[in-house]
C-alpha cells in the first residue's frame, strides 16, 4: 500500500482552458463602458443623448461587420481553415502560413489508429525505415520543424491543420498511402469518467484532432495549438491491438518516464512491478467517488472494478477499441481496416510486415529494424485479477472487439 504521506500533484498536468467565440462581443461591452465614463456631466442632456446615439450606432455597425465576417469565415472554411477551441488545451492564435511542398507526393491517408503504448512508435519506426519514406502525424511535436516557417510541415498545403511530415527532407513521401498516427479521444489517465467516456462523434472528432507548432507572435518562443482537420483524404485505417495485460502496464511505464521528476513520482511510485501496484491503488482510489456518481458507467460494471487493480484502465482499453471500429464502419473508408496485433510481430513477423506494406502499397527497400520480444507484464497481477481484468474487459467490449 502507498505510504500516507505520498502525494503527486497531477492537477499540474491538467491545464485545460476553455475560450469563447463571443469574446469580441465582451470586448464591445467593455469599451462602451469606458466610453460611457468620457461623457461630461457639464453637457446638457441633449449633447449625452446624441452621444448616445452615435456610440450605439458605432457599435452597432461594428458588431454588424463581426458577424458578417464570420458568416464569411464559415461559407470559406476550406480557405480559412479554424482550430477547434471548444474546451481544449491549447488555441491557436494565427492561421499557418501555406508550406511549399516543393513538388512533393500527395498520398492519402492511412489511419494508424492505436490506443498509447501498443506498439505505435515500433510499428512507425518499421515503416519508415523498411520502405525509406516519411510517416505523418497529428501530433506536431513529433516533427520536423520548417526552418524557413518555424512551423510543422503539413501533408498538404491546404490542410494547414494537420496531419503533419514527421520528416521533411530525410526521407521522401509515398506515393500512395502515407501511414498517419492518431490515437483518437478516451485516452486521459488522470481524469474522471466524464472526461474519457466518449460518444462515437466526439471519439471520432479526437481521431482528426491534433497539435500545430507554431511561433509566438513575438517570435521568441513556441506555442502548442489543438487544431482539427478535414477527413476527406482518410481513406484507409490500420487499427492497431496490444494484449490488454501488456498494454496497461505499458501505459504506466510510459506514465513514470513522462512525470518521474514531478514531486515524488519516482519514490511514490518506482518503475517496478510493486511501483505499477501501488498506482492502480492511487489511481483507483483518486476517482472513487466520481465513478460511484456517474451514471455513465452502469451499475454493473461498477460492480467488477472493485475487483480489477488499475480497472478503469480495462475500461478505456475496451471502450477505444469499441469505438475505433464503430468509426472505420461509419467511415466508409475504400478497404476494410487491418487489424494488426502487437504480439505477432514476435510470432509472425514478416507476415504481419508484409501484410502492413501490401495495404500501404509500399516496397521494401531499407533495413529492417528489429522487434525486441519479451515485453510481457502478466506476473504484475494475480492469477484472479488476470481473470477478473478479462471479465471486466469483455463486459465493456462490444462483440465485434471481443
Amino acid at each position: 500500500m502507498p505510504s500516507p504521506d505520498r502525494s503527486v500533484d497531477y492537477d499540474v498536468l491538467k491545464s485545460f482552458s476553455s475560450t469563447s467565440d463571443d469574446d469580441e462581443s465582451l470586448s464591445l461591452i467593455n469599451d462602451e463602458a469606458y466610453a460611457r465614463t468620457l461623457f461630461d456631466d457639464t453637457y446638457d442632456s441633449k449633447t449625452r443623448i446624441s452621444r448616445k446615439i452615435c456610440l450605439s450606432l458605432v457599435l452597432a455597425v461594428v458588431v454588424l461587420i463581426t458577424l458578417t465576417h464570420r458568416q464569411e469565415n464559415k461559407a470559406n472554411g476550406s480557405t480559412a481553415p479554424r482550430p477547434i477551441v471548444d474546451n481544449r488545451p491549447y488555441e491557436t492564435t494565427q492561421v499557418p502560413l501555406a508550406s511549399d511542398n516543393h513538388g512533393r507526393a500527395q498520398p492519402a491517408i492511412a489511419w494508424l489508429m492505436s490506443y498509447p503504448n501498443s506498439g505505435t512508435s515500433y510499428t512507425m519506426r518499421l515503416v519508415q525505415m523498411v520502405s525509406n519514406t516519411t510517416a505523418a502525424t497529428n501530433y506536431g511535436e513529433e516533427c520536423d520543424i520548417d526552418a524557413r516557417t518555424g512551423r510543422t510541415v503539413p501533408l498538404y498545403d491546404d490542410s494547414p491543420f494537420g496531419p503533419y511530415l514527421r520528416h521533411i527532407d530525410t526521407r521522401p513521401v509515398p506515393e500512395a498511402f502515407i501511414i498517419t498516427k492518431t490515437h483518437c479521444g478516451g485516452r486521459c489517465v488522470h481524469c474522471p469518467p466524464e472526461k474519457y467516456i466518449e460518444s462515437v462523434e466526439s471519439f471520432y472528432a479526437r481521431c482528426l484532432t491534433g497539435t500545430l507548432i507554431e511561433p509566438t507572435l513575438s517570435g521568441k518562443e513556441v506555442n502548442k495549438s489543438r487544431v482539427q482537420y478535414s477527413d476527406d483524404r482518410v481513406t484507409k485505417a490500420i487499427h492497431l491491438v496490444r494484449d490488454p495485460i501488456n498494454n496497461v502496464v505499458a501505459r504506466f511505464h510510459l506514465e513514470y518516464n513522462n512525470h518521474k521528476d514531478l514531486n515524488n513520482f519516482s519514490s511514490s511510485f518506482p518503475n517496478s512491478k510493486q511501483g505499477f501496484r501501488d498506482w492502480c491503488i492511487d489511481l483507483d482510489s483518486r476517482y472513487k467517488r466520481q465513478e460511484n456518481k456517474t451514471n455513465l458507467i452502469s451499475p454493473e460494471i461498477k460492480t467488477l472494478f472493485s475487483s480489477v487493480p488499475c480497472h478503469s484502465e480495462f475500461y478505456r482499453y475496451a471502450q477505444w477499441h469499441n469505438m475505433a471500429i464503430e468509426v472505420t464502419e461509419k467511415m466508409g473508408l475504400e478497404s476494410t481496416p487491418l487489424v494488426v496485433h502487437y504480439e505477432n510481430y514476435e510470432s509472425s513477423f514478416e507476415p504481419t510486415l508484409k501484410s502492413i506494406l501490401r495495404f500501404l502499397k509500399l516496397d521494401t527497400v531499407g533495413k529492417i529494424s528489429p522487434f525486441i520480444a519479451g515485453k510481457t507484464y502478466h506476473d504484475y497481477f494475480q492469477k484472479d485479477e488476470l481473470d477478473a481484468a478479462m471479465v471486466l474487459i469483455k463486459a465493456v467490449a462490444s462483440q465485434k472487439t471481443w
